[in-house]
């Protein structure tokens, strides 16, 4: 309505119920009434059915133990730590156009594909499944920390301090089926078609296909996607084109790979001074030391420095003032 040069205070439009067609008017008359140009608009309506995830595994265990006080010293010392292991597979069947596929061709058609996938990289609740090369995770990790609390009745002091380690840091993503692979491995990273992925091979790029796809025109009808891509390989190559871009796969050779993260740890301090019967402050330091050492990744064969890292808490201190009433 903006190119229609009617002023924007006085204009007026209607809609024909039968065609779609909008005219625009002038509320003041002087403006000839105009018809907007009409344009087809083709695209996909994402139609979503929330159901529920599949089965997952996840334990853990923890412990404390304390040590009797070495009477001499006023010390005593408390171990604790915990092991944790978690492994989801998503098995959930459902349809999507991969990212990077655009939604309308140069034509102004929709694409013509949709692909029905087994197995999505949902995380979380209210998520929606997406096409992806992963369709789980296993994650274990293994925390050991001591704590050595020393009281010096003369002073009324009472001090802390706490190592907190991990000595042990796991996680995989996963792209399996409890009944079998799921995707292929490519030799150069090439292509479409390679070796089943075992889920154990390093620095392979790989590929998930559909397991089904469906037209524009029938969407109802689900076609068995791995007979008919690699027929059109020999025989149709614009299918073949377009059949392979609902093939998905994974962005790094090292995406798939084991990430494990060399041991690493954290100290705080706490000091706590009663003054009186009622007034008592403390001074604390959270990673008192801090720590800036570098962690080895095996997943990339990288270093990353633990500042500003999400591994150990960011170095701080401070006081703190408590009044008994």
């Amino acid at each position: 309505m903006q190119q229609s040069g009617i002023p924007a205070n006085d204009r007026l439009f209607t809609i024909d119920q039968q065609s779609g067609t909008v005219t625009v008017h002038d509320a003041s008359g002087v403006v000839p009434s105009k018809e907007l140009p009409y344009t087809d608009k083709h695209t996909y309506v994402v139609n979503q059915h929330y159901i529920n995830a599949t089965p997952l595994s996840r334990y853990g265990l923890e412990w404390i133990i304390d040590f009797a006080q070495i009477r001499a010293l006023h010390t005593s010392l408390r171990i604790d730590g915990n092991y944790y292991y978690y492994k989801g597979i998503d098995d959930v069947f459902f349809a999507d156009v991969p990212l990077g596929i655009s939604n309308v061709t140069s034509s102004g058609q929709p694409f013509q594909y949709i692909g029905y996938y087994r197995g999505t990289n949902v995380t979380g609740a209210g998520t929606s499944a997406s096409a992806n090369v992963s369709n789980g995770s296993l994650q274990k990790q293994l925390n050991l920390n001591a704590t050595l609390t020393t009281h010096i009745p003369r002073l009324r002091m009472v001090m802390s301090l706490r190592f907190e380690s991990s000595l042990y840091n796991y996680r995989r993503q996963l792209s399996e089926f409890s009944d079998g692979t799921r995707g292929y491995m490519l030799e150069d990273g090439e292509g479409y078609i390679g070796e089943p992925y075992d889920g154990k091979t390093e620095d392979k790029i790989v590929v998930v296909w559909p397991d089904y796809y469906s037209t524009w025109e029938n969407p109802q009808e689900l076609l068995p996607f791995a007979e008919a891509f690699l027929a059109a390989k020999e025989n149709d190559q614009k299918l073949y084109n377009d059949l392979s871009q609902l093939v998905v796969r994974s962005n790094f050779p090292y995406t798939l790979n084991p990430n494990r993260l060399s041991a690493y740890y954290s100290a705080n301090l706490s000091v706590t001074k009663e003054i009186g019967d009622h007034i008592s402050v403390s001074f604390y330091a959270n990673n008192f030391f801090n720590n800036m050492r570098k962690v080895h990744s095996s997943q990339t064969d990288l270093e990353t420095s633990l500042f500003g890292s999400s591994y150990i808490p960011s170095y701080y201190y401070g006081l703190s003032l408590r009044l008994k009433i």
